[in-house]
This record gives structure tokens, C-alpha cells and sequence, in this order.
């Protein structure tokens, strides 16, 4: 999976794991909450990472990879 733009301005990888959270588009994270298809901003991370490593992520200037599986070998949906 390949997410394009990359880290944010100024963001570490720390802050990249600790979940911190900016919309790029807020008009559609506005859209996708009232349909509810996110629960809250900035939480997705945590659940990630209970299922899989750090090591799954790859950054590079303007995208930022996921490579890999989970640590039993295959990849689950995040519910």
C-alpha cells in the first residue's frame, strides 16, 4: 500500500507513529465521518500497530510505504 505525500511538514517519524493527525483534504474527512468511515481522527495509528511492526513502513519524501505482512504472516483488515 503506498500512501502518497508523505510525512507532513515537520512531522518525525515519532510523531508519524504516535499517531499525530492532519486532514490533508477537511472537507472530505468532514464527508467520510458523517458516514462514518473513520471514528475518530488520529486514532488509526494505534490500532496498526497493535496488529503490525514499525518496520512495515518505508518513508520516503513524498510517499510513505507498507510492505510486509502482520507478524503471523498475512494481512487483516483494521477494524
Amino acid at each position: 500500500m503506498t500512501s502518497y505525500g508523505g510525512l507532513l511538514h515537520n512531522q518525525s517519524k515519532e510523531e508519524f507513529f504516535d499517531g499525530g493527525s492532519m486532514p490533508r483534504n477537511r472537507e472530505l474527512m468532514r464527508v467520510f465521518k458523517d458516514v462514518v468511515l473513520v471514528e475518530q481522527l488520529g486514532s488509526g495509528m494505534n490500532k496498526i500497530l497493535k496488529a503490525y511492526d514499525k518496520s512495515i513502513f518505508q518513508f520516503f519524501d513524498y510517499i510513505i510505504k507498507r510492505v510486509g505482512s502482520n507478524r503471523k504472516g498475512r494481512w487483516i483488515v483494521l477494524k
